[in-house]
C-alpha cells in the first residue's frame, strides 16, 4: 500500500511533453513518451501549438469567458440547472458538495457540466449562453473528443492491439457515453470559510482533458512518493489517464491520483478552468488486476467493470457512485479506496 506523504512547498511535477502533432504521424519517439507517461504516473502535457488546433485553443478562451459570465449571476439562476442526474444535457453543482482538501473543510469549486450526447437531443436544458454559441461550444466538444480518441489510437498502435481489441472502439460515440465538458469556477474565498480546494481523488472516465492559466491543480507522483505541482503551459493541455483506461488495458495503465490545493495568493481571486472528460459507449469490456473479466450491459450498451476492489457494475453506475462517494466526510472516505478508483493507496491529508 502507497502512503500518500503531504509536502509542505510541493515540487514542480516533470510530466512528459508530447507533441500531438508528431503523435498525428506515428512518430516513435513520441508513441514511446505517451505509452510510458499512461503506464508511469498517468498525467502528460499535450503540446497543442502545432497546426489544426489553434481554433481549439481560442474556442477554449471564448468559452471561458462566456462561462464567466453565466457564473457570475445569482445562485438561485444557476440551480434551476441542477438536474441532479448526469445522464442530462446540463448539471449545475454549487460550492461545498465534495470533501475539501483539508480536513474538516469542503470543496471551494462551482462546476457546470455539459454531456456532450445531449447538446442536440435536449437543447431545451441548456442555458441561453450556449444556445447562443453553440458554435463554440459543438465545436470545443467534438476537437476534444476527437483529441482523446486519437490519443486511444497511438495507444492501441503501439501496444499492437487490433480489432475488437483496440481502446478507441469503446468510444465510437454511438452510444450514451456520458462524456463531458466541465466547467470549473474557483470563487473568491473569505477568511472565515471553511472550503478549501478539493480532496485527493482519479478521474472516472478513459482521458481527461484539462486547460487552465492557473496553478493548484496538484498530481501525487508514484515515482517520488510525493505530492507536486503542476504548472501550466502556454498552448499545452495536461492529460491524464481515468478509471476507465486502467480498466481497459489491463490495469497496464495507471489513473492518476490528483487534487487541487490553491495557493494562498489564488484565494484572494477567483479563476476559471475548463475539462473535457471522455468516457465510453457499448461494447467495452474491463478486465481487473486478477484476470477477471466484466462485459457489456443489455442497455445502452454501458460498459461492465471489475476494480481490484471485486465490484462489478456499468460504467454509468461507477461514475454516479464515485460522485456520491466524494460528497462524504474525509472520515467515511479513508474507510474505503473508491475515491481513488479502488487503487490500494493510504491517504494523508
Amino acid at each position: 500500500m502507497i502512503e500518500l506523504v503531504e509536502m509542505a512547498r510541493p515540487a514542480t511535477a516533470q510530466f512528459e511533453s508530447i507533441d500531438f502533432s508528431a503523435l498525428l504521424f506515428r512518430e516513435p519517439a513520441e508513441l514511446c513518451k505517451l505509452l510510458t507517461a499512461c503506464q508511469g504516473d498517468g498525467f502528460f502535457y499535450l503540446d497543442l501549438s502545432g497546426t489544426g488546433t489553434q481554433k481549439f485553443l481560442s474556442d477554449w478562451r471564448s468559452s471561458l469567458a462566456l462561462m464567466a459570465q453565466w457564473f457570475d449571476q445569482p445562485l438561485h439562476k444557476k440551480v434551476e440547472y441542477n438536474h441532479g442526474t448526469l445522464l442530462h444535457g446540463t448539471s449545475y453543482e454549487a460550492v461545498g458538495n465534495y470533501a475539501g482538501a483539508r480536513e474538516h473543510t469542503r470543496d471551494r469549486n462551482e462546476t457546470f457540466k455539459l454531456i456532450d450526447y445531449y447538446m442536440n437531443t435536449e437543447p431545451e436544458r441548456l442555458p441561453d449562453v450556449v444556445q447562443e454559441n453553440m458554435d463554440v461550444f459543438e465545436r470545443y466538444i467534438t476537437t476534444a473528443n476527437s483529441i482523446t480518441r486519437e490519443l486511444l489510437s497511438c495507444l492501441s498502435d503501439t501496444l499492437g492491439l487490433e480489432e475488437e481489441d483496440r481502446l478507441e472502439t469503446s468510444h465510437t460515440g454511438d452510444e450514451l457515453a456520458n462524456s463531458s465538458l466541465e466547467f470549473l469556477h474557483h470563487p473568491r474565498a473569505a477568511t472565515h470559510e471553511r472550503h478549501f480546494g478539493h480532496k485527493t481523488y482519479t478521474d472516472t472516465g478513459t482521458l481527461s482533458l484539462f486547460l487552465t492559466e492557473h496553478l493548484g491543480l496538484e498530481v501525487f507522483s508514484q515515482r517520488t512518493n510525493a505530492w507536486e505541482v503542476v504548472v501550466p503551459k502556454p498552448n499545452y493541455a495536461v492529460i491524464n489517464v481515468g478509471d476507465t483506461l486502467r480498466f481497459l488495458s489491463g490495469q497496464q495503465f495507471q489513473s492518476s491520483i490528483h487534487r487541487f490545493v490553491p495557493r494562498f495568493d489564488q484565494e484572494q481571486k477567483q479563476h476559471y478552468s475548463v475539462g473535457y472528460f471522455l468516457r465510453p459507449g457499448g461494447c467495452a469490456v474491463f478486465q481487473s488486476s486478477e484476470g477477471d473479466l466484466g462485459n457489456t450491459s443489455g442497455s445502452g450498451g454501458d460498459a461492465l467493470f471489475q476494480g481490484s476492489e471485486g465490484d462489478l457494475g456499468d460504467t454509468s453506475e461507477w461514475q454516479h457512485w464515485r460522485s456520491s462517494y466524494k460528497k462524504l466526510d474525509h472520515g467515511f472516505q479513508a474507510q474505503s479506496s473508491m475515491f481513488l478508483g479502488g487503487t490500494e493507496i493510504e491517504a494523508s491529508a
